[in-house]
């Protein structure tokens, strides 16, 4: 298909897609509601957009996303097990059969397989869907004539990771301009970090389907020294992967990293982290915590704020132990991104970067040591007096330390701290 140089590409977060349409139209089976999906994904096409591509994410069981799609769930209700397989099944409860992964996984196959077999593109169209599929490697275009379509063959697991690829790709064919409808940052930081590859014009839109923000990606200044930085910056403050530093939010980290752009600049290049990468993260934790020091060790920046305030011990930077393994998963993570124009990039087993299987599920490795020296034990006590609630929840030093209540601790007889009765059951 000639392509002009006027024309747009649209790539759509498929699940993200999904989440936003919910069932707000109240259809009463699956071949309803994929007509409903296909509707919206086709309104996309007008004279100027030409492509639109529907990427789904692939739902690994051995995920490093594990951890946090399950934390995700948190107290909603349980969800009901369905294997979309029929257009005249119907859906029952929605909320409660989107929650779980296997249900996406399986409602991602359906609609892909129900739009590859029954979608004929009008002449001048291109419809592209990858990710649904059970063949994790089969990407579909109702262009027939395509003869490279196996260059958006990937296995990368995240379809915000796939975005990249498809953006390239679009680029390749003579797109000036690609439009990505999602509202993740992941995906704004993977653009911006591969922006010299894509397109002329990178669009994001975000919002809601109601109100919608337009940010222009290729807009945005961002220095060379920053990009081949940022997204190591993403990974090590905070994404869908890893955890962010108590108290530590992305405005202020993003002050110091203007100033020291430099030491995450070789961040998830190698699987295996050399030391001199590791100082240097360590060094940009240090300032995150306190901008103007020079201090390059993170357990002498965390004795220095010790000193200065002991009221929240949660603001405390981590300790060394705790970082590396943190730096460990960023890296990783890092990597990952890196490789998001590659379709198929091999990677190191995720036990060896900072996470551990419990459960049935990647989770990341906290710390090595334990978690309070024997030394120290008997020198934290509580000065908890309130009666009712005494001892029952983190604002206990003992109970936030995992300890029992000791002779020393102002609580008494009004102490609720469970390891107590624990104690004196097994003294029994």
């Amino acid at each position: 298909m000639p392509i002009s140089q006027s024309q747009t590409c649209t790539i759509i977060d498929g699940m993200a897609a999904v989440q936003s349409l919910a069932n707000s139209s109240g259809a009463k089976t699956f071949g309803e509601w994929s007509d409903r999906f296909l509707r919206h994904v086709t309104s996309h096409f007008s004279d100027s957009c030409t492509r639109v591509d529907v990427l789904f994410d692939r739902y690994v069981k051995n995920s490093i996303k594990g951890g946090t799609r399950d934390k995700r769930k948190g107290k909603k209700s349980t969800g009901i097990r369905c294997n979309v397989d029929s257009r005249d099944q119907r859906i029952g409860n929605w909320e409660r059969f989107i929650i779980l992964e296997d249900n996406k996984a399986s409602l991602a196959h359906f609609l892909s397989t129900e739009i590859s077999e029954n979608y004929s593109a009008p002449p001048g169209r291109e419809l592209v869907i990858s990710g649904g599929f059970k063949d994790t490697l089969r990407v579909w275009s109702s262009d027939t004539s395509r003869q490279d379509i196996r260059e958006l063959a990937s296995d990368q697991e995240e379809a915000d990771t796939r975005i990249v690829l498809h953006a390239r790709d679009a680029a390749a064919r003579g797109y000036n301009q690609v439009n990505i409808l999602c509202r993740d940052t992941d995906v704004l930081v993977l653009l911006l970090a591969h922006r010299e590859q894509l397109c002329q014009e990178i669009w994001m839109f975000a919002g809601t389907l109601r109100q919608r923000r337009y940010i222009p990606v290729h807009r945005i200044p961002l220095s060379e020294e920053k990009r081949k930085s940022l997204l190591a910056f993403h990974a090590i403050t905070g994404c869908d992967t890893t955890s962010q530093f108590y108290g530590v939010g992305k405005a202020s980290a993003w002050k110091v990293f203007e100033d020291v752009p430099d030491l995450l600049e070789h961040l998830g290049e190698e699987s295996l982290i050399s030391a001199d990468v590791l100082a240097k993260a360590e060094a940009f934790v240090c300032k995150l915590y306190n901008p103007g020091t020079q201090e390059v060790e993170i357990n002498k920046e965390r004795a220095s704020a010790f000193r200065k305030s002991k009221k929240d011990l949660d603001a405390l930077p981590p300790t060394q132990d705790a970082l590396i393994l943190h730096i460990k998963r960023a890296n990783y993570q890092t990597m990952v991104w890196n490789k998001a124009l590659e379709p198929c990039p091999s990677f190191s087993k995720p036990e060896d970067s900072g996470w551990y299987y419990s459960e049935g599920l990647l989770k990341p490795k906290l710390m090595n040591r334990e978690q309070v020296p024997a030394a120290c034990l008997q020198l934290a006590y509580c000065g908890c007096s309130r009666e009712g609630d005494c001892c029952v929840n983190r604002r206990c030093t003992c109970v936030r330390l995992s300890l029992c209540c000791s002779k020393a601790c102002k609580c008494g007889d009004r102490c609720r701290n469970d390891r107590n009765t624990a104690e004196e059951a097994n003294e029994a």
